[in-house]
């Protein structure tokens, strides 16, 4: 019989807490919320390792699938949707990643960026049906500070896209939407660098 025991680790955000990721190396769990702060917990002392706040509520917290100390935050925001940190460097803000969104246009807790796997794309649905892909090996500081995609691709019909997951093998992105369909959106292999 599969038995499980409960407990509460930490008590340290001060709204809901949206997202949670384990690190690589298992002996960590970010978290992040709507108070806008992402905390990393260690799991052997049961202590807060960091806590950074950011402008915005913190929808997704990923970790890079190579480098263990980048780590990538999505938030709900009309500008600065995801900052790319790296716990190594002072203060900690490596890249910022935007898109054009007008201020009318609603954004979701649910639309969330994904990493590719090898780590140097960044995939991200949007509100509008677009499918947005940035090249973080490509951070040009541009004069507003926000690197833009270098891909845009219209998918489902402009309705909302909630995640473009890389898949793991195969040159190809899934992407599920409001229009309660998922869309297989195959590349070349030139975009899985």
């Amino acid at each position: 019989e599969f038995e499980m025991e409960t407990q509460t680790l930490f008590k340290m955000h001060t709204s809901n807490v949206s997202t949670v990721a384990s690190s690589k190396g298992g002996h960590a769990v970010y978290s992040g919320g709507y108070d806008k702060r992402v905390t990393l917990w260690s799991l052997e002392n049961q202590q807060a390792v960091y806590r950074k706040e950011f402008p915005g509520k913190v929808n997704c917290v990923q970790q890079h699938p190579t480098d263990p100390a980048v780590v990538m935050v999505s938030q709900i925001l009309h500008k600065d949707n995801i900052i790319i940190i790296d716990e190594r460097v002072r203060d900690f803000n490596v890249m910022r990643m935007s898109w054009e969104q007008s201020e009318t246009q609603s954004l979701t807790t649910y639309t969330v960026p994904r990493w590719s796997p090898s780590g140097y794309l960044v995939s991200c649905g949007s509100c509008t049906g677009t499918l947005f892909i940035w090249d973080v090996r490509f951070n040009a500081k541009p004069s507003d500070g926000l690197n833009k995609p270098v891909h845009q691709f219209p998918v489902h019909d402009n309705k909302r896209v909630f995640i473009a997951e890389w898949h793991k093998t195969f040159p190809l992105i899934v992407t599920n939407s409001s229009d309660h369909k998922l869309g297989i959106h195959t590349f070349n292999k030139e975009c899985r660098r």
